[in-house]
């Protein structure tokens, strides 16, 4: 198995080597369109597992295009990103919340509104590729 930071190697070599020099902007309405066609796979009945994985793949060969227009190293954002939400919406006290009597969506927005933002930053640092 690939790791992200491998395929986002790949993606980058694919793009360099074929000539295409899209702007971001460019990437992004690309990648609109494919957020369409997945909506489209997603919401049609009888559509396989393979059909919208090959959507979500489409999806995100885009989306790592873009970090790399960035310089932003997939891996390290998505894991950081990822370790950040858990630490906001920390599932032990989501539950401890929901037993005092929250739902699950008014919980969730309590965590967010208690969370300082200023520490989006200590999960995202050491991004650049």
């Amino acid at each position: 198995m690939e790791t992200l930071r491998n395929i986002q190697n790949k993606e980058y070599n694919w793009r360099t080597t074929n000539n295409i020099n899209e702007t971001p902007q460019h990437v992004f309405h690309r990648l609109q369109g494919e957020m369409a066609e997945l909506f489209e796979t997603v919401f049609h009945d009888g559509k396989t597992k393979v059909e919208v994985a090959s959507e979500l793949a489409d999806v995100a060969i885009f989306a790592i295009g873009l970090m790399s227009m960035y310089g932003v190293d997939a891996e390290r954002a998505i894991s950081g990103k990822l370790n950040r939400n858990f630490d906001k919406y920390d599932p032990a006290v989501r539950q401890r919340l929901i037993e005092g009597g929250m739902t699950n969506r008014e919980a969730e927005l309590y965590q967010k509104s208690i969370w300082d933002s200023s520490r989006d930053k200590e999960y995202l640092q050491d991004i650049d590729l």
